[in-house]
């Protein structure tokens, strides 16, 4: 059980840093840290995260407590929202494309300010979001039914640190990646591996 867990807790990580890595949320990461600073940003960054977490396991949950009997539907569901938003992105960056933003300069703002401008933006942000859908995603398919506790808090756990783990590497050398890979290109990146990973989730509901 333990070891379930683990590789529970690993899988739920790396893929949510991953996801987050070509996030919109991550771009403003990167942005607020070059007109304010990259300390104070990732602490409000990561606190709005937590807080999205924390929002999106409780949305799993109560998926799964309320509907545990039709977890079929509950995961093709799931699924398809992922799908769904992987095509949106890749359409809208195909047909929508930006040039790559240059660096801003840092400006001066008192620390409590930048804190929690981060800390809303990002919350706000992440309502709705890909790495939101991901998180339910994981609730649903692998807490069980009822929901196990242990589970959950992994998925917790494991998808916060992911969060606040992109939150430190975007704000402290998000600049050079922004100023040399343009945005459009992540997120053509970012909808193809979404729709990857909807597509997956369906086909795994479906065979299991």
């Amino acid at each position: 059980m333990a070891a379930d867990l683990l590789g529970l807790g690993i899988f739920v990580f790396a893929a949510i840093f991953l996801m987050e890595s070509v996030d919109r949320t991550n771009f403003t990461v990167i942005s607020l840290a070059q007109r304010y600073g990259a300390k104070d940003v990732w602490i409000g960054a990561s606190a709005g995260f937590v807080l999205s977490v924390l929002v999106s396991v409780g949305v799993g949950a109560l998926l799964l407590a309320v509907l545990g009997h039709e977890l079929l539907l509950i995961r093709i569901a799931a699924g398809g929202l992922v799908l769904a938003y992987g095509i949106w992105i890749l359409v809208r960056s195909l047909r929508s494309p930006r040039p790559t933003e240059g660096p801003e300069p840092v400006l001066a703002r008192p620390r409590t300010h930048v804190v929690l401008s981060a800390l809303g933006l990002i919350f706000l942000l992440e309502m709705g979001d890909n790495t939101q859908f991901l998180i339910i995603d994981f609730v649903t398919t692998s807490a069980g039914v009822p929901p196990d506790p242990a589970a959950l808090a992994v998925i917790l756990g494991a998808a916060a640190l992911g969060l606040i783990a992109m939150a430190a590497l975007g704000s402290h050398v998000g600049a050079y990646l922004q100023r040399r890979v343009p945005r459009i290109l992540l997120e053509r990146i970012s909808g193809s591996a979404l729709m990857v990973i909807g597509a997956a989730t369906i086909i795994v509901a479906l065979l299991a």
